[in-house]
């Protein structure tokens, strides 16, 4: 990718230099508990307090007030100014102050806030050059996302965008890798027995991850917390946006047995996980996930939705 040249005001490039710490190693990696070196705190990223703060007073624009993040039902929405503003200072900050080295991000990355489609196309053209810009030059060699699950069902309970979209990201990532010659890796997150998520749900998900060549490490099972939409779920039963009955795994039984197959590839694993395919009427993925076939086939979905139905019906009755 050309390097995107800087615009920024003398007046600017000061307020930047103020900015340095004190005794400063020169390489950075960010922390969820500190600030990066430029003042944007990682945890007001997503609401955009950034942008009436540490932006606004760089771009001298305090005064002004900034609109910060909206978003609605579709997404986060960026100011186009701040957008054309960023990168610039980010490219200005790591590419061209002497005291720092390297910059790179340690904390998860929301890659869906990235590729989301804004229906500005110099927004998304913005969007895009800065994930390609994060992907070549700020990773230290592993990049943590959380796609959260494989199921689009289940992402949609979670109010997640689907799949695909990750599959997309994926396919950037590996693009920009052996187009610089990178030897990275993308480390992702999910999560198990969250409200709406079932056996065949979690069978399904370690097929497709299988297929991506991922041996999942960062992986949680749900834990219900107060003055959550997902707890509602968990203890009602039911999605609220819907109002309707959706299974929740809430014995330890039924959430170990879930979060069994993030282990698909450990040996110790195997026969438990045999056992409870066929337990739930799911015998055909044993061969795509333990003979190394392929499940991506069309005709496996109408089985897997017909057995995903099955399984939910029967623990109703219970």
């Amino acid at each position: 990718m050309a390097k995107i040249k800087v615009t920024l005001t003398e007046d600017m490039i000061k307020v930047i230099s103020c900015l340095r710490f004190q005794e400063f190693p020169g390489i950075r990696e960010d922390d969820t508990r500190q600030e990066l070196i430029y003042g944007l705190d990682m945890n007001s990223l997503y609401g955009g307090n950034f942008v009436l703060e540490d932006m606004s007073y760089i771009l001298g624009l305090y005064d002004q007030h900034i609109p910060g993040t909206e978003c609605d039902a579709t997404g986060p929405r960026f100011p186009k100014e701040l957008e054309d503003k960023m990168l610039e200072i980010h490219c200005y900050i790591v590419d061209n102050l002497p005291y720092i080295k390297k910059c790179f991000i340690g904390s998860g990355v929301r890659y869906d806030i990235a590729m989301h489609d804004t229906k500005n196309v110099d927004i998304n053209k913005i969007n895009d050059e800065y994930l390609r810009e994060l992907i070549n030059k700020h990773v230290s060699g592993r990049l943590k996302v959380a796609p959260e699950h494989t199921s689009d069902t289940v992402l949609n309970v979670m109010r997640k965008p689907s799949f695909s979209l990750f599959h997309k990201f994926k396919k950037i990532f590996d693009y920009e890798n052996d187009k610089h010659h990178l030897n990275q890796q993308i480390i992702p997150y999910f999560i198990s027995s969250h409200p709406g998520c079932t056996i065949a749900d979690m069978a399904q998900l370690a097929v497709q991850t299988k297929n991506m060549n991922f041996h999942l490490e960062q992986v949680q099972d749900f834990t219900p917390t107060p003055m959550t939409l997902a707890t509602e779920m968990f203890y009602t039963g039911y999605n609220p946006y819907t109002l309707e009955k959706i299974y929740v795994a809430k014995t330890t039984q039924d959430k170990l047995a879930q979060r069994l197959f993030f282990f698909w590839y450990l040996p110790e694993k195997r026969e438990e996980i045999k056992k409870t395919l066929r337990k739930n009427h799911l015998e055909y993925l044993i061969d795509k996930l333990f003979e190394n076939k392929d499940c991506s086939k069309k005709d496996n979905y109408f089985s897997y939705e017909r057995n995903r139905k099955n399984l939910f019906k029967s623990n109703r009755k219970k």
